[in-house]
This record gives structure tokens, sequence and C-alpha cells, in this order.
């Protein structure tokens, strides 16, 4: 869902249009970015491999890439069943925000570069026009 909302913000030639995708861009980085870089994440909790107590099943629960990792230690040190499943889906979820990360910077690399680009336009229409 990330992912794919990062994936439809295309650079465009227009300064307007532009603005718009960057200010977009600008508001889901921050979303992203609300605990020091381990932002909000969204599991469906259907199984009891990484269980909360707020949890219940087919419920949604919000929490952040640190906190699965502090529950999947936790989980791992009491020696729960599950352990094998409790690590594999904690290092899907490290693997995922890592992807989500390096796009997130390759779309803001996108985004500057285009801008400069618009900018640059600008000025060479304003000395022409001067």
């Amino acid at each position: 869902m990330q992912e794919a909302f990062l994936q439809s913000l295309e650079p465009t030639p227009e300064a307007e249009e532009l603005a718009i995708v960057k200010q977009r861009f600008d508001t889901f980085e921050k979303e992203m970015n609300l605990t020091e870089g381990k932002g909000k994440i969204v599991f469906y909790m259907k199984s009891t491999v990484l269980w909360h107590e707020r949890a219940t099943p087919n419920h949604c629960l919000f929490a952040t890439v640190d906190t699965v990792n502090s529950l999947a230690k936790e989980l791992c040190d009491s020696n729960h069943p599950s352990t094998e499943q409790i690590m594999s889906r904690r290092d899907e979820v490290n693997a995922n925000w890592e992807k989500l990360q390096a796009l997130l910077n390759l779309k803001r690399e996108e985004l500057q570069a285009a801008s400069g680009l618009c900018n640059f336009h600008i000025d060479v229409n304003e000395t022409m026009v001067s």
C-alpha cells in the first residue's frame, strides 16, 4: 500500500503540479518518520505469531518497526513455541521497511531533480523574456 502510493508520485514538468506532488511526498515522508526513522506500519492480526494483548482476531493494530522488533525479541527470549515463525516474520518486516526506505530515498531524489529542472526552465524563460 505504501509502496504503491510512493510509486504513484510521478514527477511532472509543470511547476504547479510538481509542487502538489512534492507536498504529498513531504506529508507522506513525515508520517513515515514519526519515530526516528521507524515509522508506522499496519499489521493485520489474524494469527498469534506476533500477538499483542490489545489485538483481537481480525483486528488491525498499528505498530512501529521498533515495536515489532521488541515484541519479537521478548517472545523469542521467553522460548515461545513459534520462535522460528516470529523471527521469520520479524525479518520480513525489517526487509520490507528497508525496501520502503530505499524507495522513499529514490523518490526524494527524483522529485529534487525534477524541481531543479523545472526551476532551470523557469529561469531560462524569464531570461529570454527580459
